[in-house]
């Protein structure tokens, strides 16, 4: 009698209904999202956000005294020589906000908290390298932009002129960078500085080195400087693939 009321009592299903039941769970399931990917833009500001107030500060100061010399060196330059002469300075110290600015995210073990489970220290590091290249190349046309107006050369040379000394400037940096330790590092970095921005001015010393016939040395020098510096960032990703440049600083 127990077996039969146990079946008496039985919940019989309907089929169908549980047929949409399963279908209703599967589309659920289907919609659910388990690994989050952001977009390029959400990756980007995230990234952003970690650029410290000083960088911005750095920039913005830094092109406040490129307008304000411009407009003191107004009527106060003779040889049209010398605005290539400056512009070519301003580039070649103009790198040195950048790498100072990586200096501080390898410090004190800021690499390590910046990572996510989304970047590692080599994509972080990519992205922030080109955040700073498109800022730097901003002021670099600027730069240029005000020495075409002011001379009769044309853009290639005038890109190669002031584009030269800005690669060999941070092909040194990123040297220093990479081989040295954060303590003494920003010294480093300030007579690198110093130096480059003083031998940028040198071409300007010999009146054959801004003619026509030897920009074809520019562009050697510019092609040269351009695959080095492709070489030490591969080289320094590299690294940081290998886990060598986490505990660096």
């Amino acid at each position: 009698m127990d077996k039969l009321e146990r079946r008496d009592n039985l919940i019989v299903l309907d089929s169908e209904r549980r047929g949409r039941a399963m279908q209703n769970i599967l589309a659920a399931i289907e919609q659910k999202s388990v690994a989050y990917r952001p977009s390029r833009l959400e990756i980007l500001k995230g990234q952003l956000a970690w650029i410290s107030k000083g960088y911005w500060f750095a920039q913005g100061g830094f092109l406040l005294c490129l307008i304000l010399f411009f407009g003191f060196a107004e009527g106060r330059i003779d040889d049209i020589r010398e605005y290539i002469v400056y512009a070519s300075m301003g580039a070649a110290l103009l790198g040195v906000i950048a790498i100072t600015e990586l200096g501080r995210h390898t410090a004190y073990h800021m690499a390590e908290i910046e990572q996510t489970c989304y970047l590692n220290l080599k994509q972080i590091w990519l992205i922030k390298m080109l955040v700073f290249g498109v800022f730097d190349l901003c002021v670099i046309l600027i730069l240029i932009g005000w020495v075409a107006v002011k001379t009769q050369y044309t853009l290639l040379a005038l890109c190669m002129y002031v584009l030269v000394p800005f690669l060999i400037s941070n092909l040194c940096y990123l040297i220093i960078f990479s081989e040295s330790r954060e303590q003494g590092r920003k010294y480093r970095q300030a007579c690198a500085a110093a130096i480059l921005g003083m031998a940028a001015m040198v071409p300007g010393m010999y009146p054959k080195a801004y003619m026509a016939g030897v920009l074809w040395i520019w562009g050697v020098v510019f092609v040269v400087t351009a695959l080095l510096l492709a070489g030490e960032i591969y080289r320094i990703t590299g690294r940081m693939k290998g886990g060598k440049m986490v505990c660096w600083s």
